[in-house]
């Protein structure tokens, strides 16, 4: 829980932690007594357990307490195994914040109290916490498998605030056999579900379809998600105006149309571009010419340079839809300069779209970046780009990166180690695979591959297991 233990919360779980003898020499004012000993000051600090006052303009929650930050650690530590008393976990489930019970249910649960923890995930679930009601469903059906009370509850108390999770909780309700339970839940879902957030009510959408629940969905199109879909997540809106055009319901394609006349390509965030690319090419396909070309302009000369993946795809997208000219805007902004180099595959596909939109000189200068500052831990996609520049023929790029990944390059994985040997030796750096071979020992693969492939070493890295040269032979040695 929190920092702040509410009052009502500390008084129904204290009587948990008193004899029975201890308890009836309580006194009627027992609490404000306690209370009162608790903030006393002591050896110049904080009392044990003080109440907080709240701000003038802070919440108008009811009274809390705060435990000492020195009990805090010390408890942490001394009372670890200890598991509290069932009227703590009473006092919990019904006194905890919503956002504190998933963390105290977890608690529960990996200590074994499998009750508790489903009950104070069903308060979570009755307060607005879908994510509870899919753990509750979950937790319940593997303890009794036939009993669908558990689903059939969830199904009519789930909230259905976010779209997203109800998906989730559908395919949990069928993945357990509740089929009548998912389609109640479905219905409610098509009737009351919130319709802000275009992705989640696609998502929606789309299970809703694929489950043959077609009168759901026709309720769910007749509430007009078009109409109150936002619109500044191109992903998000990309993916409900593709789900539109692809459901066969009535009422689609009249979707189709509101949403397009609201103009999602004048009113899409620009700090994506893959997100943007997607927009774009679901506009395209939806027949939406000039939207797409508005879109197009503002993105070349707006959108975030700085991931290569999603500039990547932008650079696809943009003659795709018969922007060519925005494309070479784009590439006049010199993503290659700014892109980030953190993720090698990324940094290989903006090097495949610069050399396609024709940017040569772009791709030159992301190849020198790349070779040079890229960080060379991970071989699998440093094995990638060096065929990515080999390809784009920047020999003396694939050159630097090579000498670069032999010295340094994590040699954890067999596989990672083969695949790298491999790249190295159609680049013709002989010098780096022996480089890299002489690594291997090192980092215990020798012993790997004698358990389990010694061919591998001894044909294809040309090495003993123990490291030595393996001895050459050729076809007269086969006599």
């Amino acid at each position: 829980m929190g920092i702040a233990l509410p009052v009502a919360f500390l008084e129904a779980a204290a009587p948990g932690y008193l004899t029975g003898t201890d308890w009836d020499t309580l006194s009627e004012d027992w609490l404000d007594q306690a209370l009162a000993y608790t903030a006393a000051p002591c050896n110049g600090v904080r009392g044990p357990l003080t109440r907080i006052r709240p701000r003038p303009a802070g919440t108008a929650a009811g009274p809390g307490c705060r435990l000492a930050d020195y009990l805090d650690q010390h408890g942490r530590r001394a009372r670890r195994a200890v598991i509290p008393p069932a009227e703590f976990w009473d006092a919990a489930a019904r006194f905890a914040s919503l956002s504190e019970l998933p963390a105290v249910a977890k608690a529960a649960e990996t200590r074994g109290l499998l009750r508790d923890a489903a009950r104070i995930r069903k308060h979570a679930a009755a307060r607005g916490n879908a994510m509870a009601a899919l753990h509750l469903v979950r937790a319940l059906h593997d303890l009794h498998p036939a009993d669908h009370h558990p689903a059939r509850w969830v199904a009519a108390h789930a909230a259905l605030d976010d779209p997203a999770i109800v998906i989730f909780l559908l395919h949990e309700l069928q993945q357990v056999g509740a089929d009548e339970q998912a389609a109640a839940l479905a219905a409610r879902a098509a009737a009351h579900a919130a319709l802000g957030h275009p992705g989640a009510v696609a998502w929606l959408l789309d299970a809703l379809r694929r489950a043959g629940a077609d009168e759901h969905a026709a309720l769910l199109l007749a509430r007009d998600p078009a109409g109150h879909a936002a619109l500044g997540d191109p992903g998000a809106v990309a993916r409900l105006l593709g789900i539109l055009r692809l459901t066969h319901q009535a009422g689609a394609a009249e979707q189709v149309t509101a949403l397009l006349a609201r103009d999602p390509g004048g009113h899409a965030a620009l700090g994506d571009p893959g997100a943007v690319a997607w927009l774009l090419d679901e506009l395209r396909r939806a027949g939406a010419q000039e939207q797409a070309a508005v879109l197009a302009a503002r993105a070349a000369r707006h959108a975030a340079v700085g991931d290569p993946g999603a500039v990547a795809r932008l650079l696809y997208e943009l003659p795709q839809a018969g922007a060519q000219e925005q494309a070479a805007v784009l590439v006049a902004r010199d993503p290659a300069g700014h892109a980030a180099l953190g993720d090698l595959y990324a940094v290989g596909h903006l090097l495949a779209a610069l050399q396609r939109a024709g940017a040569q000189e772009q791709a030159a200068v992301l190849a020198a970046r790349a070779a040079g500052h890229a960080a060379v831990d991970d071989p699998y996609a440093v094995t990638d780009l060096l065929g990515m520049l080999q390809r784009a023929g920047a020999d003396e790029q694939a050159a630097v990166l090579a000498a670069r990944a032999a010295g340094h390059a994590a040699l954890d994985y067999r596989d990672a180690a083969t695949r790298l040997l491999d790249e190295l030796r159609r680049a013709g750096a002989e010098e780096q695979v022996s480089i890299l071979i002489d690594r291997l020992p090192a980092a215990g693969l020798f012993d790997l591959f004698r358990e389990q492939d010694c061919h591998q070493v001894i044909y294809q890295f040309g090495r003993e297991p123990d490291g030595t040269p393996a001895p050459s032979w050729g076809w007269d040695d086969l006599n």
